[in-house]
């Protein structure tokens, strides 16, 4: 049975029984794993160095990080009492949420967000 990694799992290099190296790393939930066809160790590591960066999980995009582009579309697309509601508003929910990555904000977060400003 394959070991289950972790969210923040990265691309490592390992030697097969066969003699060639190996990368191994997560696309989305998938594992993959690609021969570098050397079977020498200084050179496995030269081409792993050179491909490293491109395996590199992407930054995640945090709720202020959606703040600020809201804020600069709202700055060019609305007027400027508009753009200020979004900021305040933005400034709000980060200060009930916390600043957590974007994509783990749900729909009942919003709710209870709508919630708390109502009794407020």
């Amino acid at each position: 049975m394959a070991p289950n990694y972790p969210d923040g799992f990265m691309a490592c290099l390992f030697r097969r029984s066969n003699g060639f190296y190996y990368i191994v790393y997560k696309d989305g939930s998938r594992r993959v794993w690609r021969s570098m066809r050397v079977r020498s160790l200084k050179e496995a590591r030269e081409l792993f160095n050179s491909v490293k960066p491109s395996l590199q999980p992407s930054r995640v995009a945090t709720l202020e990080d959606l703040a600020k582009f809201m804020q600069k579309y709202a700055d060019i697309n609305y007027r400027q009492g508009t753009a200020d509601l979004y900021r305040v508003s933005f400034q709000h929910l980060i200060a009930f949420l916390g600043n957590r990555p974007a994509r783990f904000i749900s729909a009942i977060d919003l709710e209870n967000f709508k919630e708390y400003l109502l009794n407020a």
